[in-house]
């Protein structure tokens, strides 16, 4: 009998090898190669190329990192080899076995630069996103999308996207534990549904801000701009209220005076109902001209019991500091807080530590010293 008598597989035609070789995988595929030199190239014409976890070995043993690192080498290898038309990429990780990690987006950038000359007609990529992180651009998310269910940290700067979009995105995210919003473009209200998020910032235009299931929150940055609609809530008689509902563990708030005059609007208790036992640190900018903002920041104190860390930035065009300097004279007795900055903003991206003035000071009598610019012992509606 002879060498090609006995090596039938490598006589196989053409459209019967593909067919084989489109019912295995890209790692089945590649293996293909030793079976003869007939069979060694077969496999790098493939239309369709699925990537997905059983590329790459997923045992428990191997970090997370690791596996990452060979699935990546991998389809850059394959895409390198590769040498005939590609009908279908795909990157798929159903049982969410292999995390695509934020450094991993310039893999994904090179992969689209290197298929769009390949004249390549279906692009897929479903994997497990946990950091995403957008600039300047417009997301337009299908009607089917349903969120991103293992994201961690989402970042959008400048972006354009509609409320319903947005709201529906925020529903679609369970571990979200990071949120940062800069200047969204089409969104009048914030409303924020997040189990899981522990940190917060948002500096934009906005009606209305709104937390819903978001009791694991500890750390709020709100910048919030002049133009925005600051008058009550509609529906609700205090906007301080509805705002700290569900906050239970907050630990650090950062807001500006624009953000407090939205918070004054409606009734200003003289303490919350629940107090915040875990606040440990408060930064302010305040118009000490606006009565009501006084009265937020005396609710805000004398319902954080605990806090440790107190900064009250001024407007550049506020008063002397000789016309403030009453705020230095503090009590401990109604201030657990053993230091307060006091400074004058200036033009800087880090307010704290560009001012016209400024310094730390053992403090005494915060409360008292408030109420002393006028604000009224009874609460303000």
């Amino acid at each position: 009998m002879t060498d090609l008598e006995l090596d039938k597989i490598s006589c196989l035609p053409d459209h019967l090898i593909e067919q084989i070789l489109s019912h295995l995988t890209i790692k089945e595929s590649v293996r293909t190669s030793v079976l003869s030199s007939e069979w060694r190239k077969k496999w790098s014409t493939l239309p369709d190329l699925v990537f997905d976890s059983l590329c790459v070995s997923t045992e428990t043993s191997l970090k997370p990192s690791v596996i990452e690192s060979k699935f990546l080498r991998i389809i850059d290898h394959v895409l390198l080899l590769h040498s005939g038309l590609i009908n279908k990429f795909e990157v798929s990780d159903p049982n969410r076995d292999i995390i695509i990690n934020v450094y991993s987006t310039t893999d994904i950038d090179r992969w689209i630069l290197h298929l769009t000359g390949r004249h390549i007609k279906e692009f897929v990529l479903d994997i497990s996103l946990q950091h995403l992180n957008l600039n300047y651009c417009w997301l337009k998310p299908p009607t089917i999308f349903e969120g991103f269910r293992n994201l961690k940290s989402l970042y959008l700067n400048r972006v354009t996207m509609t409320q319903d979009a947005f709201n529906n995105m925020m529903s679609g995210c369970p571990l979200l534990e990071r949120l940062t919003l800069t200047k969204i473009d089409g969104l009048t209200h914030i409303n924020i549904h997040a189990p899981s998020l522990k940190f917060f910032e948002i500096e934009d235009e906005f009606e209305s801000i709104n937390f819903d299931n978001t009791f694991q929150l500890a750390t709020i940055f709100v910048y919030m701009k002049s133009k925005s609609n600051q008058g009550r809530l509609h529906g609700f008689s205090s906007n301080l209220l509805k705002f700290f509902d569900h906050l239970p563990r907050i630990q650090s708030l950062k807001i500006d005076d624009g953000f407090l005059k939205y918070l004054a609007a409606g009734i200003v208790p003289a303490k919350l109902p629940t107090l915040f036992v875990n606040l440990r640190s408060i930064c302010l900018w305040i118009n000490f001209n606006d009565l009501k903002q006084i009265s937020v920041v005396l609710c805000l104190l004398k319902s954080s019991p605990n806090l440790r860390d107190l900064r009250v930035i001024v407007p550049r065009c506020a008063p002397r500091f000789s016309d403030i300097k009453p705020l230095i004279d503090l009590n401990r007795q109604s201030l657990n807080s053993q230091f307060l900055f006091v400074g004058r903003e200036k033009m800087s991206k880090n307010p704290y530590r560009d001012f016209g003035f400024g310094g730390w000071f053992r403090i005494g009598k915060v409360l008292s010293t408030l109420n002393d610019f006028g604000t009224p012992k009874e609460p303000l509606t």
